[in-house]
């Protein structure tokens, strides 16, 4: 056999594929890099351009742009305030109305009350970028908005009045709420006049010629501007409560309500926070509240849609509105607070305005706003976990009781008209839920409602033993049906996302876990009202402390037999969820066994229920940080 191996045919072969290898790599860069200039140099074209005359690139039209290709600026304006006119109409939030205050009657007679019913005071938006500073020449006053259409009449005596009174205003105290040194907190005044101030012969004759009494009052609150919690102006030094002089203004007119001397009282809350609402509840003759909120441009008109009838109100309130701010846990540890002290802590670091100052603890975990409330009532009506203690008790005579903390709960709003509820359904399909109800108008005007969809997850062993918080409650869908006219109905779809039901395990599994046990679907007209719902498909009802009964028809149980610690455990990149900032967790932070952090627990309300922490940076590894 032919020998075919030979030394220097292989060397020169291995030699060419080599240089020409070389070469390839070297000349793909640099043709890359070069490209431009090498097809100009050898006439090559690398691109062909087709144009069209019926080619249109403007994809996103602007129904505002005329024919010579500018833009109809006017149009552009009036569009912004009517859909800013309407979403103020739709989110207004009707908290009360008796006796069918409102709408208010055609040829009502109106008093305004209050130094913010002057547009130059009115609270528009809250502070930061997104603040809308108004003159008195930009919008029409509330006044020229309810007389425009000459349905309404406004005392211009006491209008006169308001005019020249300066509304509430915020200036820096130079310290915060824990007496230190601080520059971000900014003191309010709310500068309100009392009655003595407007009661004088003339005002108060005028005032007693009109049958409508409307009182405006406003509070700020926001980006660069966070409340103030202490101020000797307002009943129980509260910013969010009534000021002194509201109350005497309200006390009048509550009293001239119940002689007879006017026939409607409406309040008007111009707020971007919940008041409290321990003092305002106490008046029996206010007949409506209305929470208008921060409006923008078109406040007015959103006002005067909704008061004159033209729009039925069909907002929802997002927060939890209580007899006392101090009730929700994390108002315990909320506030600037800086270390007590600092060791080796670089001076730098030590000034109000030095980024790691200051620290905030949040022992309430994820029990914030209805989350807390909602929870602790059912482990009331449950009696697990001492939720009937006095801790956390602030409004309650003595043991924690729901209905002396919460006025109105979150989801909670009223409407002119009434609706029927029918017809609950949800389904499973693979990993997805639909929940369907049919809504039907039952009352004598049209009007919208609003679908709200409420999960609960079981709280296990595991939880327990794995310090892992479940809310009794979580919002997971909601929905506004059409303008429904009298007697017509809409049935509602809300898709649920079986991802909603998983919950984190921060400690054991430090990832994304769905456990087994029993979860359920719940309709409600707000929060509270789905939980009831809840424990009444769980055979509890009002001779088991519950307020009311609920529905059981209005809640859907779905069981799941086993454990599943991985299908949620990644993202859908396929990248692992686990914790990224367990430094962030006192009790993780490395050397500080001396400051321990107790979070709370629905496994003991009484015993885990926040407490004022105080902490030093005395830690070396907080000196490194």
């Amino acid at each position: 056999m032919k020998k075919i191996f030979n030394k220097t045919v292989w060397w020169f072969l291995s030699s060419f594929f080599a240089i020409m290898f070389t070469i390839l790599l070297v000349g793909d860069s640099f043709i890359k890099e070069y490209e431009t200039q090498i097809n100009y140099a050898l006439h090559i074209e690398p691109y062909q351009k087709i144009t069209s005359e019926n080619t249109n690139t403007e994809y996103f039209k602007s129904p505002f742009k005329k024919e010579d290709g500018s833009y109809d600026d006017i149009a552009m304006r009036n569009n912004s305030m009517q859909v800013s006119r309407e979403a103020n109409s739709e989110a207004s939030v009707l908290l009360w109305n008796r006796n069918n205050s409102l709408p208010l009657k055609e040829s009502s007679k109106i008093s305004f009350f209050g130094v913010q019913s002057n547009q130059k005071n009115y609270l528009y938006t809250g502070n930061g970028s997104g603040k809308v500073a108004v003159t008195t020449t930009d919008f029409p006053s509330l006044k020229e908005t309810f007389e425009k259409e000459n349905k309404y009449q406004v005392n211009q005596k006491l209008w006169n009045f308001y005019q020249n009174k300066s509304g509430s205003s915020m200036h820096n105290p130079s310290v915060g709420p824990d007496g230190k040194q601080d520059n971000h907190y900014k003191e309010f005044n709310v500068n309100e006049a009392s009655w003595s101030e407007l009661n004088t012969t003339e005002i108060a004759n005028s005032i007693s010629e009109y049958n409508t009494a409307v009182m405006v009052i406003s509070r700020n609150g926001s980006e660069d501007g966070d409340t103030w919690f202490d101020t000797d102006e307002c009943l129980e030094k509260n910013y969010l409560d009534l000021s002194y002089n509201e109350k005497s203004v309200l006390d009048s007119l509550d009293a001239m309500r119940e002689e007879g001397k006017i026939s409607n009282l409406v309040l008007l809350l111009n707020t971007g926070t919940p008041m409290q609402m321990k003092n305002i509840s106490k008046y029996q003759h206010i007949d409506s509240c209305l929470w208008v909120g921060m409006g923008g441009n078109a406040s007015f008109n959103g006002i005067y849609d909704v008061v004159s009838g033209k729009a039925n109100p069909s907002g929802r309130l997002v927060d939890t509105y209580l007899y006392d701010n101090d009730s929700a846990p994390s108002v315990e540890n909320t506030g600037a607070y800086q270390f007590e002290k600092y060791g080796d802590l670089p001076q730098e670091s030590r000034s109000s305005n030095a980024y790691n100052h200051a620290y905030i603890v949040y022992q309430e975990g994820i029990y914030v706003g209805y989350r807390y409330f909602e929870t602790r009532y059912e482990d009331c009506i449950l009696n697990l976990g001492n939720a009937n203690s006095a801790s956390g008790a602030k409004n309650s005579a003595m043991n924690w009781d729901y209905s002396k903390e919460v006025y109105y709960p979150f989801g909670y709003g009223l409407s002119y008209t009434q609706f029927e509820y029918t017809d609950y359904n949800v389904t499973k399909n693979g990993d997805k839920y639909r929940a369907s109800l049919k809504v039907t108008n039952t009352g004598d005007v049209a009007g919208k409602d609003v679908v709200q969809i409420y999960l609960q997850k079981p709280y296990t062993e595991y939880d327990k033993q794995n310090k892992i918080e479940k809310a009794s409650v979580e919002l997971v869908g909601y929905a506004k049906t059409d303008l429904l006219a009298p007697g017509k109905s809409q049935t509602v779809v809300i898709d649920i996302d079986e991802y909603e039901f998983k919950s984190y395990d921060s400690y054991n599994k430090k990832t994304y876990i769905l456990e087994k046990g029993d979860y359920y679907l719940s309709f409600g007209k707000n929060a509270h009202d789905a939980l009831n719902n809840i424990l009444a498909q769980k055979g509890k009802s009002a001779s088991s402390g519950m307020d009311y009964d609920g529905n059981k028809n209005f809640a859907k149980k779905f069981n799941y037999k086993d454990d599943d610690f991985v299908k949620y455990s990644k993202s859908k990149t396929n990248v692992q969820v686990t914790n990224q900032f367990d430094n962030a967790d006192l009790n993780l932070y490395e050397g500080t066994s001396d400051q321990k952090i107790t979070y709370l627990s629905r496994n003991d309300w009484k015993n885990t229920y926040p407490k004022k922490v105080e902490l030093n940076a005395l830690n070396a590894t907080m000196d490194k940080d």
